[in-house]
């Protein structure tokens, strides 16, 4: 939390190395559950929202689940405000065949709403306001272990995202080298 950030041409080339060292991602159980976006960047072919979404908030959350209509779905959770404001929307993506070996999601924009979280303390549900994001893309997926996910969309926006669990200072310091 108070590490100073490696600049984005030193994370893009360690992205890169990355991506050439492991080659074709599987994709299998790994993907599925909470993510916490670490880095990104957006492509100026990026849509307006994620360009102004993005950059405004620090917490940034993917889920990997299944919806309760049954959708494959990553939920994406963008917290603006620290405890009251958030933005979600849900892109269902089509699992690939096992046979093509492909890591690219086909994804489509399910639904979008903002959430503003007041009267907590007293039961009331979070209002939601319905938002009018649509849209088509793919998401390949890059590189994926058990702690990290790199992905690239479709607009050129490349995105790190690391388990929560690792996020810790005793985390970082386990794999500072010797």
């Amino acid at each position: 939390p108070n590490a100073t950030p490696l600049p984005d041409a030193v994370v893009e080339s360690l992205i890169v190395q990355v991506e050439e060292a492991t080659g074709p991602v599987k994709i299998d159980t790994r993907l599925a559950g909470e993510w916490q976006q670490v880095w990104q960047r957006t492509a100026k072919e990026g849509t307006t929202s994620q360009k102004v979404i993005s950059p405004r908030s620090s917490k940034l959350f993917q889920n990997f689940i299944v919806d309760d209509d049954g959708d494959s779905i990553f939920r994406n959770l963008v917290q603006v405000t620290k405890c009251r404001v958030g933005i979600v929307f849900d892109v269902a993506y089509d699992v690939p065949d096992e046979k093509t070996l492909s890591s690219r999601l086909p994804s489509t924009i399910k639904v979008a709403r903002l959430e503003i979280r007041i009267g907590r303390r007293f039961g009331w549900k979070p209002l939601r306001i319905p938002l009018p994001l649509k849209g088509k893309g793919w998401l390949d997926v890059t590189y994926l272990s058990d702690e990290m996910r790199i992905t690239r969309g479709n607009r050129g926006g490349v995105f790190v995202h690391m388990r929560d669990t690792q996020l810790t200072r005793a985390a970082a310091e386990a794999t500072r080298p010797a």
